[in-house]
């Protein structure tokens, strides 16, 4: 509690010194210094128990050699030295901090390092003192010296700056590393300075370096490849890449504003929109299928499709790949059809050649009634018309022949715009007034292998159909030219080998016909004409003619948009000039001669036998190859002529 003086006054010095030693050596050092004290620091104790500390300064009066009373002031500092105390212990925690952190503290002033901590020691290999003989810029990387030196000199000067950047230091040991500094003015020791905290971002550094070598990477195979790569969330496409544009042809920007099912066709559209968003739910879809695409253009493609769930840039997306294989389903829908029209045609051929001996005992029976029935005889023209059916029957086996390539061809080297040029007036006429017909042929066309009649035939097939595809009239357009088939068209076109074809085009004006219908036009039998229009075997001849003479035939159509057949026969050298060969002159059909006739089939052998006996000849009949060999080796010396089958079982003609 605080005293009065009087209270003062009438206490004893022991009273209030806490250390009575301490005081009596204070007050020897008193005397010795000519009884005079200055700002001498006491700590007492006061009365209540609590510590004191005091400044003080004395002076003693001294007269006749005796020391009559001191007097001084006193001042008590305990405020100020317990705020000291925690000054110091305040800066002994910051300290404490500044030296654990795991950052770099610095103080930059007048363009020299003021205050280092010891984690810049530790990351860059620097002493202190090192660091504080020269200017903080030479220890910048040269690339960013300029730009750290502006920052510094602007900051200090109020103007506006980045609170935070990147920026590279030089090690001792010759190493750049990466830090993040941010930065603020102050005073230091009355002057400004600034305060700098530098983070090591050297590995965060050279993962986005990494990073973005990945996503060049990434970019440059994903921009080259012919694969469609995409990556979408939700309902959008987050990525498309180069390919994506050439196989849907819309630009880059018009997807991005897309559906990611909306390119896709709508017969498929649904399913690979369900598949799309399960996908990135989780759920367990097909990874990999073909899909058609819509172009922009309306054109269809098809592309293999390979997706998977992934996280990309944070959001869980779904990656796509496509790869065109539109010419591979084009030859596989080439090979299933013509492997469909091998197999029709030898089923047809084989029915054809069966029927075709049926119809040749048929005929040649009736030739031999006929040979010994009177004119005027009442059964003659039921015979006759035996033989007009039985002729009409044969025509139709002689089309399922040449459609299944088994008719005998006379093929020699011709010229298709001599061929056409003597057809002209015969399809005019077949075509009708209201078709007009034009012909462009070229004059450097050459040469094919082929018989004649066989091309009439496929030219007439072809007129007769344009014709009925044109009821009201139109244009029926027949082109010649040379023309090479390359690589790349045999890649898409099955059978096909490259080299030089002579091109035969046959169009017209007319309905043109669906997909559907063009898939099945060759096929015998096949027809879209009413019922007695139509056998149905026009263009399986056409096809199978073409076929037998080594070329290819391809149909354009759409409806209302016409229709071209376009056929493609091997190119020949052309045939050097020779001797026109004589016709023979026609001679008795009756002779003597010995004849060994070969045939396994039965009605046709006891025909032929029937026949050559009735004009004088002997007959030797073999069923079999085996039989006709063995009949020849009895009969060596006295056979004039064989005839025989050229198709027979285990051994041919």
């Amino acid at each position: 509690a605080a005293k009065t003086q009087d209270e003062l006054f009438a206490l004893h010095p022991e009273d209030v010194v806490t250390n009575y030693e301490e005081s009596v050596a204070r007050l020897a050092r008193f005397v010795r210094n000519g009884f005079r004290a200055d700002l001498v620091e006491t700590k007492e104790i006061d009365l209540a128990g609590h510590t004191h500390y005091f400044l003080n300064s004395y002076r003693g009066y001294v007269e006749g050699g005796r020391l009559h009373w001191i007097w001084g002031v006193q001042i008590d500092v305990t405020s100020e030295r317990e705020a000291v105390a925690k000054l110091k212990e305040s800066e002994a925690k910051y300290r404490a901090v500044v030296e654990n952190v795991n950052e770099i503290i610095l103080v930059a002033q007048d363009g020299y390092v003021k205050f280092i901590n010891r984690r810049a020691l530790e990351l860059l290999g620097y002493t202190e003192e090192e660091l504080r003989s020269k200017a903080f810029v030479e220890f910048i990387h040269p690339d960013d010296r300029e730009l750290v030196l502006k920052r510094y000199q602007d900051r200090l000067a109020g103007l506006p700056v980045p609170s935070q950047y990147d920026m590279r230091i030089v090690a001792k040991d010759g190493t750049v590393r990466w830090f993040s500094i941010s930065a603020v003015a102050f005073q230091w020791e009355g002057k400004p300075a600034t305060l700098n905290f530098l983070t090591d971002v050297t590995d965060r550094v050279a993962a986005e370096r990494a990073l973005r070598e990945s996503e060049a990477t990434f970019r440059s195979l994903a921009e080259t490849t012919s694969a469609a790569i995409l990556i979408y969330s939700g309902e959008h496409y987050l990525y498309v890449n180069r390919a994506m544009e050439q196989i849907t042809g819309y630009t880059r920007q018009e997807l991005m504003k897309m559906h990611f099912w909306d390119v896709v066709h709508p017969d498929q559209r649904e399913m690979a929109r369900q598949r799309g968003l399960a996908r990135q739910r989780g759920e367990d879809v097909p990874s990999r299928y073909e899909l058609k695409i819509l172009r922009k253009d309306g054109e269809v493609r098809w592309v293999e499709f390979t997706a998977s769930k992934i996280v990309y840039k944070g959001r869980t997306a779904g990656l796509g790949t496509g790869v065109d294989i539109t010419e591979r389903k084009i030859l596989e829908e080439q090979l299933v059809q013509s492997q469909k029209m091998e197999a029709i045609g030898r089923l047809a051929g084989g029915i054809a050649h069966d029927f075709n001996n049926i119809l040749t005992a048929i005929t040649g029976y009736t030739d031999l009634i006929l040979a010994d029935v009177p004119e005027g005889s009442a059964i003659r023209n039921d015979l006759l018309e035996i033989k007009r059916s039985a002729n009409r029957a044969a025509a139709l086996t002689r089309q399922l022949l040449a459609f299944s390539r088994r008719q005998i061809l006379q093929p020699r080297e011709l010229n298709l715009n001599t061929v056409l040029s003597d057809m002209r007036k015969m399809l005019q006429r077949l075509i009708g007034e209201d078709v007009e017909l034009q012909m462009i042929l070229r004059e450097d066309v050459g040469y094919v292998k082929a018989d004649p009649a066989q091309i009439e035939q496929v030219v007439m097939n072809l007129a007769v159909n344009a014709r009925d595809a044109m009821p009201e009239g139109g244009k029926l357009i027949i082109e010649t030219a040379n023309v090479e088939l390359d690589q790349d068209y045999a890649a898409t076109h099955a059978d096909v080998e490259p080299g030089p074809y002579v091109m035969l085009a046959v169009s017209d004006t007319g309905v043109g016909m669906d997909e559907e219908t063009r898939q099945r036009i060759f096929e015998p039998f096949f027809t879209t004409k009413e019922v007695g229009k139509g056998t149905g075997l026009g263009l399986s001849t056409v096809y199978g003619i073409v076929k037998q003479s080594g070329g290819h035939i391809w149909v354009y159509s759409e409806p209302g948009e016409g229709t071209t057949f376009r056929i493609y026969l091997p190119r020949v050298p052309t045939p050097e000039a020779g001797p026109l060969a004589r016709r023979a002159e026609r001679g008795t059909l009756r002779g003597s001669e010995k004849v060994l006739l070969v045939e396994d089939e039965d009605v046709v052998r006891q025909l032929a036998e029937t026949v050559l006996q009735r004009f004088g000849y002997t007959v030797l009949s073999a069923r079999t190859p085996e039989e006709a060999l063995e009949l020849a080796e009895q009969h060596r010396r006295d056979i004039d002529l064989i005839v025989t089958d050229v198709v027979m079982p285990g051994m041919n003609g």
